[in-house]
């Protein structure tokens, strides 16, 4: 917002400095004339105070509601003070004064860690176990171990793994899949329809062109704001992504796959659809979060996961991103 008003102060003083644009009889104003120029540049200063004050505002409001939504989540756990975490070759059981609940390692679809917590996530809940209550960095070793072994021990394919690596390249084609099929290309038509309002608002206030040289300084403002435009566009969608080691597992179950400091299961249910075209697959979490397959990572067995995604799960559609259950009609 601030680029944009910057961007219309510019041109007002450019408007100002040659004298174009010139309002006769403008209210209140006693040589009769009135430069558009000064009143673009009036408006773009005082959109800019807006939008920081506007910003500011939304900002502390959002602190305000993260630290209630800590507060409130804080508040619905159970006995946050008094809670046990045992593990063992069965299974974990999670304690606190109101009772326990015992989990087998069955049930455990994912695992991760950082330098403060585990979490062990299950088909029912979530365990958080903050490193610090360990007694010794042996225990979270201990802990560790156990957990790697029976995730993988319990894992549903007999299959071996696939080791893989993302590249630059499939996140490209990831996108640009998205775009084309999944209806990714409507975040950039608000930008282009932006765009055309403010190029509006700008022949509206010009109302000249008449020379070559106003066309010229014209035509540069205009691809400036367009540069303006798709540039914050690009850099408010980059995302940082992983190029670290994958090993991945897929069968009847679902998918299985790991990294250096996490692990998680995904069942075919828990995915909305999948898009493919010769190079890779998109698996959709939700309408604008995907999982990339790339089709060179699957080798010989591309044919085989080809054909348990067509059997799993529909062709996603991002007009109905969300399918409608299928309900059994009793027999009359």
């Amino acid at each position: 917002m601030m680029g944009f008003c910057m961007f219309f102060a510019a041109f007002g003083l450019l408007v100002a400095a040659q004298g174009l644009g010139l309002v006769h009889g403008f209210p209140g104003v006693e040589s009769g004339e009135f430069s558009a120029g000064a009143l673009v540049v009036g408006l773009s200063a005082a959109g800019a105070l807006a939008a920081y004050f506007l910003e500011k505002r939304a900002v502390r409001r959002a602190r305000e509601k993260y630290g209630a939504n800590i507060r409130a989540g804080y508040a619905r756990i159970h006995c946050p003070d008094r809670r046990t975490f045992e593990a063992d070759a069965d299974g974990f059981v999670a304690s606190c004064r109101c009772g326990s609940v015992r989990r087998p390692w069955s049930e455990l679809t994912r695992y991760s860690e950082n330098d403060r917590f585990f979490l062990l996530g299950t088909k029912q809940d979530t365990q958080i176990v903050p490193k610090s209550a360990f007694d010794s960095p042996g225990s979270v070793t201990e802990l560790r171990q156990i957990v790697l072994e029976k995730i993988s021990i319990e894992r549903p394919f007999a299959a071996p793994p696939i080791e893989f690596a993302y590249t630059r390249q499939d996140f490209r084609r990831g996108q640009a899949l998205h775009i084309r099929k999944a209806g990714g290309w409507r975040p950039w038509l608000r930008v282009f329809v932006l765009l055309a309002l403010c190029v509006f608002g700008l022949v509206s206030i010009w109302n000249a062109g008449k020379s070559n040289q106003e066309a010229a300084v014209w035509s540069g403002l205009t691809g400036a704001l367009l540069a303006i435009a798709i540039l914050l566009r690009a850099v408010s969608g980059k995302k940082k992504h992983y190029f670290g080691p994958l090993r991945m597992h897929f069968g009847d179950e679902g998918l299985h796959l790991q990294d250096p400091s996490s692990q998680g299961r995904a069942r075919w249910d828990q995915f909305l659809g999948y898009l493919e075209d010769r190079n890779i697959f998109l698996l959709y979490h939700n309408p604008k979060l995907y999982r990339i397959i790339p089709k060179r990572i699957l080798g010989r067995r591309e044919q085989e996961f080809c054909t348990l995604v067509e059997t799993k799960l529909p062709r996603f559609n991002y007009r109905k991103p969300f399918p409608a259950a299928k309900v059994a009609v009793p027999p009359a």
